[in-house]
């Protein structure tokens, strides 16, 4: 799946069912994962994959973001 988003966008903070996985096509956004404390700042190029359950929340950058995601529910064991 592709999506965008422009800039200065917020997403608000969120947690997913799925895992997530996030590459930065274009642009950039920084990701605050809120439990952690920490910021993380994708740029072109960049991955990020995200747990199921994880809150996090974002901030697209000043030229928007263009990103390319995967999702795959959790495996049962």
């Amino acid at each position: 799946m592709t999506w965008s988003g422009m800039p200065g966008n917020i997403y608000f903070l969120r947690t997913e069912p799925y895992y997530r996985i996030i590459w930065v096509a274009e642009g950039s956004m920084i990701v605050e994962l809120t439990e952690e404390g920490r910021w993380i700042k994708l740029e072109k190029g960049d991955r990020l994959d995200l747990p199921p359950g994880v809150p996090h929340q974002a901030v697209v950058g000043k030229h928007g973001v263009i990103c390319l995601e995967a999702r795959s529910k959790p495996i049962s064991r």
